[in-house]
C-alpha cells in the first residue's frame, strides 16, 4: 500500500500502508481531487493567457467513465502488467529497501510514483494542454548511522513529459526520477533530490523470487464488503542488487535489498476505514511477509485486513485478518504534525510460525506532502528479530502508517 489520501481503493506504502495497499490505494485519494484541482486551475490560467481552450477536469467516476473498478479477479501477464493501466483511476509503483555500505553504515530508501487518471480527458482532441493523467512522486532516504531522515516530492505533472508511465512495460518517471527495466533485464532506479538537504540513489536490481500476487484470488486484493472496494496488487518481495547512495554530498557504493509493490484500481476503501498500518518484512531465513491492518474508528480492525506469507522458494500463502496480529506497546509523537504513531510492534503469524518484534530504525520517518498528495504519513525502515518455525531470525522491512495525522479523504 502506499499513502494516499489519494485512494482509488498505502500499501503507500501502501506500500505502501505501507502502498499500498501499502500501497494501498491510500496515499492517492486526496491527490486525485486536490491534485486535479491544482493542475486544472494552472491549466485554466495558462490556457486563458495563451487564448487556448480550457481543459475541464471531472474528478468523479461517471456513467461513461473510462475507468473500471477492480471488482473481479483478472488474468495477469508479466512483464506487461508491470506497466500502466489506463482503465484504472489510481495506480502506483513503490520501491523500498535497505542499503548497506562497506563502512558499516545502513540506509533505508523509498521511491513512489502515483498516476491519477483524469475523467473527461480530451483524447479525441490531443494537444499540449490535454490532461489525461496526473503524476506525483515521493522519495526518501533514512540515514540510520546519522539518525536523519530526508524526503522530497515532485508533481503534480500532467503534460510536457514531466511525468509518465509506459503501458506494456515497466518505465515510470517524475522528471529525472525513473524506474525502468533495462534491456539486460535489470531494474534501474535513479533518484536525485535537490534542496537544502540533497540526497539520491542509483540502483540496479534483480528479482530473487517470482512475482507475488496478493489476495485470496491471486492479484485481487479485497478491501471492503463491496467487490469494487478492491485493487489489483502484485509485488516482488526480494529484489537484490547494488549501486550508490548520496547523502550530504557524499556518494557511497552500497548493496541493496528491496521490495516492489504495484497497485491499481478505481474505487475507494469502505467508509468506516480511518487509516491503515502496512508492513513489508524480510526475514533472514529467506522468507518474506506482507500484512496490513485496515483500522476503523472505535471498532476492531476491518475483517478485510489481510496479508501474504512468501516462503523461501517463492510460493505463497494468503493471510486473512484472523491469521495474524500486529500490536504495539510504544509510540512516537511527531514534533511537526503532532500525530502519535505506534513505534514498536509484535507481529505474530501462527500459521507461518512467525513471531517478531520490530521497531523503527530511527524514530522520525514522517513525510509531509503538501505539494502532492497533501497527506502526512509515516513511511520508514524497521528492524528487529524473533523466531520463525522455532528458530531465531533477524528481520527488516518497511512500515507505512496512514491516518494518524488526519482523516483519510475519499472521492
Amino acid at each position: 500500500m502506499t499513502p494516499s489520501g489519494i485512494r482509488a481503493t498505502r500499501p503507500h506504502r501502501t506500500g505502501v500502508l505501507i502502498t499500498s495497499v501499502v500501497v494501498c490505494l491510500a496515499l492517492v485519494t486526496e491527490a486525485s481531487r486536490s491534485v486535479a484541482q491544482a493542475e486544472s486551475a494552472a491549466t485554466t490560467k495558462r490556457a486563458s493567457s495563451a487564448s487556448q481552450p480550457v481543459v475541464k477536469v471531472a474528478p468523479s467516476l461517471a456513467a461513461a467513465s473510462r475507468f473500471r473498478p477492480a471488482e473481479r479477479p483478472r488474468t495477469f501477464r508479466f512483464p506487461a502488467d508491470h506497466g500502466s493501466h489506463a482503465d484504472a483511476k489510481v495506480e502506483w509503483w513503490y520501491v523500498t529497501g535497505k542499503l548497506s555500505a562497506d563502512d558499516g553504515s545502513d540506509y533505508g530508501f523509498q521511491f513512489t510514483v502515483f498516476r491519477v487518471g483524469i475523467e473527461g480527458a480530451p483524447e479525441s482532441r490531443p494537444s499540449r494542454l490535454a490532461v489525461r493523467d496526473l503524476f506525483l512522486g515521493h522519495a526518501a532516504v533514512t540515514d540510520v548511522t546519522a539518525g536523519r531522515f530526508l524526503h522530497a516530492e515532485r508533481g503534480p505533472y500532467g503534460r510536457l513529459n514531466q511525468g509518465g508511465a509506459a503501458e506494456g512495460r515497466l518505465d515510470v518517471r517524475i522528471e529525472d526520477w525513473r524506474l525502468f527495466e533495462s534491456e539486460d533485464g535489470a531494474w534501474r532506479l535513479t533518484v536525485a533530490a535537490s534542496g537544502e538537504a540533497p540526497f539520491g540513489f542509483e540502483l540496479d536490481l534483480r528479482a530473487a523470487k517470482p512475482v507475488v500476487l496478493h489476495g485470496a484470488s491471486p492479484g485481487w486484493s479485497r478491501k471492503g464488503d463491496l467487490p469494487r472496494q478492491s485493487s489489483y496488487y502484485s509485488s516482488f518481495t526480494d529484489l537484490r542488487g547494488d549501486g550508490f547512495v548520496t547523502v550530504g554530498g557524499l556518494r557511497k557504493a552500497v548493496r541493496a535489498r528491496a521490495w516492489f509493490d504495484h497497485e491499481f484500481g478505481s474505487d475507494q476503501l469502505a467508509a468506516d476505514v480511518v487509516g491503515w498500518d502496512w508492513f513489508s518484512v524480510r526475514l533472514d531465513d529467506g522468507s518474506d511477509l506482507m500484512i496490513y491492518r485496515l483500522r476503523r474508528k472505535d471498532a476492531p480492525d476491518s475483517p478485510w485486513s489481510s496479508g501474504t506469507f512468501v516462503r523461501q522458494d517463492g510460493t505463497t500463502e494468503h493471510l486473512t485478518a484472523v491469521d495474524f496480529t500486529a500490536t504495539s506497546d510504544a509510540s512516537w509523537t511527531s514534533p511537526r504534525s503532532g500525530a502519535v504513531y505506534p513505534a514498536r510492534w509484535r507481529i505474530a503469524v501462527p500459521k507461518a510460525a512467525i513471531d517478531l518484534r520490530l521497531k523503527p530504525a530511527i524514530a522520525d520517518q514522517e513525510l509531509s506532502t503538501d505539494r502532492t498528495t497533501r497527506v502526512t504519513y509515516y513511511e520508514g525502515l524497521i528492524e528487529g528479530s524473533g523466531t520463525r518455525a522455532g528458530r531465531p531470525v533477524r528481520a527488516d522491512g518497511y512500515a507505512e502508517l496512514v491516518g494518524y495525522a488526519g482523516a483519510v479523504s475519499r472521492f
